[in-house]
């Protein structure tokens, strides 16, 4: 009897071991064996969903998809005998922006003209005296209102600027519905 006792343990050793090893092929709290799943982030070692004590609860559908935004242009208009300076922002093309920019100016002065347009970025337009009796004026562009105003106030200096302010300031970037 002891011989079947110690048989009985073997097999039944030997079919724990055997349940634990089908246990733990797919064991997402163990993270072992092939029960895992490829998405765009990468391979997971558990199966899409998640379990909830005995309840496996089906994963919410999650849609990648590329979204191509139209660009924005930018545009600012000045005028030197009236001091005027007008800029038009987010529009859909480049020639729209130009002539709202140009529009705009030209309500106060008949001698507007284009200083700065952009395309899905920022412009800005800085302001700086130059002598006793001229000014200087210059324009920058970049990706961020930061890029722009750094890019404007640098080009004002190296005109001979002195005392350069950003006196316009404007970004024309796409945005997702």
């Amino acid at each position: 009897m002891k011989h079947l006792d110690k048989m009985t343990k073997f097999c039944f050793a030997g079919y724990l071991l055997t349940l634990s090893t089908f246990t733990l092929a797919c064991n997402p709290g163990q993270g072992s064996g092939q029960c895992g799943y490829y998405d765009n982030s990468g391979y997971h070692n558990a199966p899409i969903g998640s379990y909830s004590g005995n309840n496996y609860k089906q994963p919410t559908q999650i849609i990648n998809r590329i979204i191509h935004l139209p660009s924005k242009f930018g545009a600012i208009a000045s005028s030197q005998s009236e001091s005027i300076i007008y800029p038009s922002s987010n529009m859909n093309s480049s020639t729209a922006a130009i002539n709202e920019a140009l529009r705009g100016c030209g309500r106060y002065a008949s001698d507007c003209e284009i200083v700065a347009q952009v395309e899905n970025g920022c412009l800005a337009l800085a302001y700086g005296k130059f002598d006793n009796i001229h000014y200087v004026s210059s324009t920058g562009g970049g990706s961020t209102k930061d890029e722009a105003r750094k890019n404007a106030i640098n080009a004002c200096h190296k005109f001979g600027g002195a005392g350069c302010k950003i006196i316009e300031l404007s970004c024309s970037i796409p945005t997702p519905p």
